[in-house]
Parts: C-alpha cells; sequence; structure tokens
C-alpha cells in the first residue's frame, strides 16, 4: 500500500440530527473534513491537533499540587467539564488574589518607614494633602530651597523619608527623586487585608487539594474531552440553515459504502465524486505494520502531495545505508545489534514500537555488513591473512576511491528521485524535464570519468545536449499561440535551467558520507593508540588507563557518529532528495476519529 485513493463527498443532513450525524462520523473515524467557513469564522486552533486546552490545563494545575488526596479510581457523577471549570475557576482566583497579596506587600513594605500613619481628613488639613519623598542623604541641602512645610518622620544610613504638606502635588524638580505612592489606606488596614488575602489564598490552595482527588479520572476522561473538543470543531465548520447543515469531506475510496449508511440512517442526501484536476486532497499513507516508520519518516519533513508518491520503502533502504557509511565500523554496528536485541521488550511495549525495533535491527545490520566491506572492528583492521580480509574491499583511506563513490550514491540517489517524481507526473511532456535533469546527470559522470575516451566524451555531450532540449522546452505549460508566447516559454526553461548550479551542489553533498565516516574511522584509530601508548608507558597503571581510554573514547566516538547518522542520514534524504523527487508539498489528512474507547 502506499497513497490511498480519496473520494470527495458532500453530505445534506437534517439540522436536527447535526450532533447524533457528526458522532457517526467520528465513530467511523475515516473522514477528513472539509472547512466550508472562512478561517475567521472557526474556533482558533494554534495546535495541529484539536483537543480539550482546559481539560490538560486543569490538569496541569491539580498535577503541580505537592501533597494529593487519595485517588479515586470511579464516581458514578463524575463530570469532567465541571471539575475541569471549578480547577481553572480556582487557578483564576490564585493568580488574583497571589497578585493582590504582592501588591500588599509592597505597598506596606513601602510605607514602614513612615511607620503605622492614619491619613488625616482632608478638611483637618484646610485642603492639603500629604506628599512622601525618599530622599537620598546626599541631597539634603535641597531641603532647604523648599518654602512648603515639610518633616523628616525617620531616617536610615542612605535615605532621609520626608513629607512635605501641599494643597497640590508639588512640582516634579522641587527635589532629585520623585515622589513615593503611599495609597489611601493606612498601615493598619493594608495589614488587615493581607491576612484576608493569606486566608483566601489558603482556602482556594485547600480546595485545590481536595480536586487532586479527581486526577486520575480526569486523565481517564481526558479522550473523552479531546473527543468532544474535536466534534465542536467540525460542527463549526458546516454550512447550516435553518432546516440542513452542509458538510464535506475526504474519504477513503473504500469507506464509502459505510458512509452511505450511515447518511441513509439519518435520511441524508450523500454526493460522491472524484477528486478534480485543479484540487489537492489531503494525503492518506498506509503501509504495513513493519512499515511504520517509513511513513513516519515520509511525513517528519514534507507531506508528499497526493498526486505524487510515497517515498517510504525508498527513504527507509537509503537511510539505512547512509547511516552505515556514516558509522564505518562493524564493531558499533555489532554494538547496535545487541542494545537492540536486549532491549526489545522494552522497546516493542511503546506505540510502534516493533516497527522502531525493525529500523534499529536493519540499521545495525547494515552497519555491520558496511564495516566489514571497509574492514574495520572498533578502529583496527583485519591482517591481510585473516578470513575477514577477504571482505575488504573498500578503503576508507582511499580519499579518490571513497570520495567516488559518495558521489556516485549522490548521483543515483537524486536520478532515483527524478525518475519516480517523472513517473508520476500526469502529462506526457512534464515527464521530459525529469528525464532531462537524469540526462545531465548521466553526462556529468561520463565527462567525469571519460579521461582521453572520445567515444564516452562524444555520448556525454549528446546527453548533456539533449537533456538540455528538454528542459529548455518542455519546462513551460504555456500556449504557443505567439511570437512572444515562444519567447516566454523558453525564458521558462532557461529559468529552469538555472538549477543546474543547484543540481551539482546537491550530489556533492553526498561527500559527507565520506566525510564523517573517515571522521569516526579516525577517531576510533586515535583512540587505540592512544590507549597503546599509555599501555606501552607503565605496566601497572598503564593497563587500567589504556581500558578506561578504550572505553571512553569508542563511546563518545559511538555517540557522536550516531548523531552524525541520524542528522545527515536524514538530511540527505529530506533536503536533497525530496527537492528533486518530491517538489509539491501536500496536506497530511486528519481524521475526523475517536480517541477514547466507549464504555457501553
Amino acid at each position: 500500500m502506499s497513497i490511498i485513493a480519496l473520494k470527495k463527498v458532500t453530505m445534506i443532513v437534517p439540522v436536527k440530527e447535526k450532533s447524533a450525524f457528526l458522532s457517526s462520523l467520528q465513530a467511523l473515524g475515516e473522514c477528513h473534513i472539509i472547512s466550508l467557513k472562512e478561517s475567521n469564522q472557526l474556533p482558533i486552533n494554534k495546535r495541529s491537533d484539536i483537543r480539550a486546552e482546559s481539560a490538560y490545563e486543569a490538569l496541569n494545575f491539580l498535577n503541580a499540587v505537592k501533597y494529593k488526596r487519595h485517588q479515586l479510581t470511579r464516581s458514578e457523577d463524575f463530570d469532567v467539564q465541571a471539575i475541569t471549570a471549578q480547577a481553572l475557576t480556582i487557578k483564576n482566583s490564585l493568580r488574583d488574589k497571589s497578585d493582590k497579596l504582592d501588591f500588599l506587600n509592597e505597598r506596606i513594605e513601602q510605607m514602614r518607614p513612615w511607620g503605622d500613619i492614619t491619613f488625616p481628613p482632608t478638611q483637618t488639613l484646610r485642603g492639603n494633602y500629604l506628599w512622601f519623598y525618599r530622599l537620598p542623604l546626599k541631597h539634603m541641602d535641597k531641603l532647604t530651597g523648599i518654602n512648603l512645610p515639610w518633616q523628616i518622620v525617620s531616617q536610615s544610613t542612605q535615605y532621609a523619608y520626608l513629607v512635605i504638606i501641599a494643597p497640590q502635588e508639588p512640582p516634579p524638580d522641587l527635589l532629585p527623586v520623585a515622589r513615593i505612592h503611599m495609597g489611601a489606606l493606612p498601615m493598619q488596614e493594608l495589614c488587615n487585608e493581607r491576612e484576608q488575602t493569606v486566608s483566601e489564598i489558603e482556602e482556594l490552595e485547600a480546595q485545590r487539594q481536595k480536586l487532586t482527588r479527581y486526577l486520575l479520572l480526569i486523565r481517564l476522561h481526558l479522550a473523552e474531552a479531546d473527543d468532544q473538543a474535536l466534534l465542536d470543531y467540525v460542527s463549526a465548520q458546516s454550512l447550516d440553515s435553518q432546516h440542513w447543515f452542509l458538510l464535506q469531506a475526504w474519504v477513503p475510496r473504500h469507506c464509502t459504502d459505510e458512509l452511505t449508511k450511515i447518511c441513509q440512517r439519518y435520511d441524508s442526501a450523500l454526493v460522491v465524486e472524484e477528486p478534480a484536476f485543479n484540487e489537492l486532497p489531503p494525503t492518506l499513507l498506509e503501509q504495513p505494520p513493519a512499515l511504520a516508520t517509513g511513513t513516519d519518516m515520509s511525513l517528519f519533513y514534507q507531506t508528499p502531495a497526493y498526486h505524487s508518491w510515497d517515498p517510504s520503502k525508498l527513504l527507509l533502504a537509503s537511510f539505512c545505508l547512509f547511516f552505515a557509511m556514516i558509522l564505518a565500523d562493524a564493531g558499533y554496528g555489532l554494538v547496535l545489534l545487541v542494545i537492540m536485541l536486549g532491549s526489545k521488550k522494552w522497546i516493542r511495549r511503546k506505540t510502534k514500537g516493533s516497527a522502531y525495533l525493525l529500523l534499529g535491527i536493519a540499521l545495525s545490520f547494515t552497519t555491520c555488513i558496511y564495516g566489514v566491506l571497509v574492514g574495520s572492528y572498533f578502529g583496527i583492521s583485519p591482517a591481510p591473512s585473516h578470513w575477514l580480509a577477504h571482505f575488504h574491499i573498500l578503503h576508507i583511506k582511499d580519499f579518490d576511491s571513497m570520495m567516488q563513490l559518495s558521489i556516485y550514491i549522490g548521483a543515483l540517489h537524486i536520478v532515483i528521485a527524478n525518475a519516480m517524481h517523472a513517473y508520476h507526473l500526469p502529462h506526457a511532456t512534464q515527464k521530459l524535464v525529469p528525464c532531462g535533469w537524469i540526462l545531465i546527470i548521466c553526462a556529468g559522470l561520463l565527462l567525469w570519468q571519460a579521461q582521453s575516451s572520445e567515444l564516452l566524451v562524444f555520448v556525454a555531450i549528446a546527453l548533456l545536449v539533449a537533456g538540455t532540449l528538454l528542459i529548455l522546452t518542455f519546462s513551460s505549460m504555456r500556449q504557443t499561440d505567439s511570437f512572444k508566447a515562444h519567447i516566454m516559454r523558453f525564458m521558462d526553461g532557461a529559468i529552469q535551467l538555472s538549477g543546474l548550479m543547484s543540481l551539482f551542489g546537491d550530489i556533492l553533498s553526498y561527500m559527507r558520507l565520506f566525510a564523517l565516516g573517515l571522521a569516526s574511522a579516525s577517531l576510533a584509530v586515535t583512540f587505540n593508540q592512544l590507549a597503546s601508548d599509555v599501555y606501552s608507558s607503565s605496566s601497572g597503571l598503564g593497563l587500567l588507563g589504556a581500558i578506561l581510554i578504550l572505553v571512553l573514547g569508542h563511546v563518545l566516538n559511538l555517540l557522536l557518529s550516531l548523531i552524525s547518522g541520524l542528522v545527515h542520514g536524514l538530511r540527505l534524504n529530506f533536503i536533497e532528495f525530496y527537492k528533486w523527487g518530491l517538489p509539491v508539498e501536500g496536506q497530511p489528512f486528519k481524521r475526523f476519529k475517536r480517541k477514547g474507547i466507549d464504555n457501553e
């Protein structure tokens, strides 16, 4: 299996049956809903998956409590929506009370140098007010120029706490510092209000701790909350009238019969259509369970377009090869194989664990084979008389040969990408452009290896000219109904042909396989040599030092090689290969389905 063929369905359903109909579609789990409304009319969704954000927020809020109550495993009247609302209400109240407490603490600390001041009524001061300043001692001389009544209430080692009496706020340039905002409440009232706020926070925390008994039930009902959130989101994407609502979706071809039965059950109209030529349906990739990792890799960087092809199997094969060339050591491959086999029970318990276990074994096995071919076993090469030397056919320190091998692998990889792209293009003339790039790649390889062979040079030039003409001629889909159209068509081809330098750079990018493999092998040899030197220098601690260098050195080298193998092994597939084989990006198929399990 690869890209599943889809049908476009249009459903007209009575409004009174909307909730039940959408629930049946969600239970079917085979529809990709097409939104019939503008994006600004839909609920805001910042995530790729629709979920009950409020329930997750409440769960995280309650889970942060240090001392939790005994967990309830069942409750007949448990309502996840009500508990979620209660928890979020407590969270908002706690935030408000905490902000208020911070403000009161700051205000009390601010008033403390002036003491427990009780502000007199305005009439007592005959229309005057108290204005407070914290004046640095070095500016005490500024007080002599003040014509208003003032008094120093207290003094510290750095500041004098000053009160000025005036009917209006003194001008800003009266003192070199701004006035202190004390508010209208005296110290005693602020302290009383702080005590009340602390008491309210403690009460809210007690309510929060009480709700922690429902943590297990909230987790069990998260899927139910997610299902309802998705149902509400999809419900907002239909077009509704007074009596009917209209809904469109993409469904796999083999599911139309089941959808027909659902529509018949709710007295609904159903129209099934093939995708139009100018439509781009979502892409639904399906592979056997053992190859699920290939599907994950295909969708990780870019979703293939619906009318394109499924690169899953080819990605798995090329990734294993590139990973092995970067590690370039049979000993490292054997270590990985032992680790994978030793942890297979743990891996299989994970989602798609069997598929990822199979991928790990394939990577380890491929690394072992390539390591045997380059004759590297933890950086040690077998002696010429050893039977393993018969399989040592690649010499990683033969720079010319290994560079040629990397470039040939890169050229083949991009040729396959163009060939697959050409095979799946709908029009015969469109297929000729990727074929032109294939001819140019072959011409470049022949010119590189031609040396003094006039026949190879002639064939290479012929292929180069043919490839160039194909790209110049068939890159544009313009109608040639005028001289200007011919010129514009040629210009489109010239612009397309400007990708020649990009093609050259992409093929050279595969030289990183040789460079990283050489670095891994060189580090292994270096650690072996260091261990040998340490062992030879001392008969006692030399053995211990040599063992530590070998173990730590090879572990470090293996970790670095693993990172390089993963990053660059995937990069060559996603950047260089996708560029030529899958230039058009599609959208992933998002199933409208339930996460939960029915309790009926």
